[in-house]
């Protein structure tokens, strides 16, 4: 029963200190980033909020050399969340993509760090360009996102930044395919 006890608060110890490390990996900033694109808003909530939020719906996992994080919700996989990175028109332009359980759909989008041009190129990171991409159909296409050209279909461009938009257009395809890729490897 002691040898019981001795493991049993060993086993604690290092999950504790394992979940605080994932949690530490992530600044609160990204954290809320994150859990943005999840559709979990903390806008107003305090640091602590955010990472107890960020404790309670995301596990860090990993497939193929690629770090990824689980979404849980209501104690099942809802969805996953992905770090992605690719060329703007200035720099790399990096950020997080969720997709659900099933790699049906985006739940969301948020770009964490770019060098764009400010008020323009940098308006990628407002909320009324980043909530086109949710419930996006990713389902048996080659191309997952394009720029509505007119017909309804696809993202609105940011007007004198439409280099901009080409390059999170393409660099969201090309995360989209690699998740798929890691999908077929198989995730949880």
């Amino acid at each position: 029963m002691l040898l019981g006890a001795f493991f049993g608060a060993v086993l604690g110890f290092v999950q504790l200190t394992v979940e605080n490390q994932v949690v530490a990996k992530y600044s609160p900033e990204c954290q809320r980033s994150i859990l943005y694109t999840v559709g979990i808003e903390t806008e107003e909530s305090s640091e602590s909020e955010v990472s107890r939020l960020f404790r309670q719906h995301f596990k860090e996992k990993k497939s193929m050399d690629h770090e990824y994080l689980i979404f849980i919700k209501n104690g099942e996989i809802a969805g996953y969340c992905f770090p992605f990175s690719g060329k703007g028109m200035w720099g790399t332009i990096d950020g997080y993509l969720a997709v659900d359980q099933k790699l049906d759909q985006i739940m969301g989008v948020a770009f964490t760090e770019m060098l764009e041009t400010p008020g323009l190129g940098a308006r990628i990171m407002e909320v009324e360009f980043t909530d086109q991409f949710r419930s996006i159909d990713i389902t048996g296409q080659k191309v997952y996102i394009s720029i509505d050209n007119g017909d309804g279909n696809g993202i609105d461009s940011i007007s004198g930044a439409t280099l901009t938009v080409d390059a999170v257009v393409q660099t969201l395809n090309e995360a989209i395919d690699e998740i798929k890729l890691i999908g077929k490897e198989g995730l949880k």
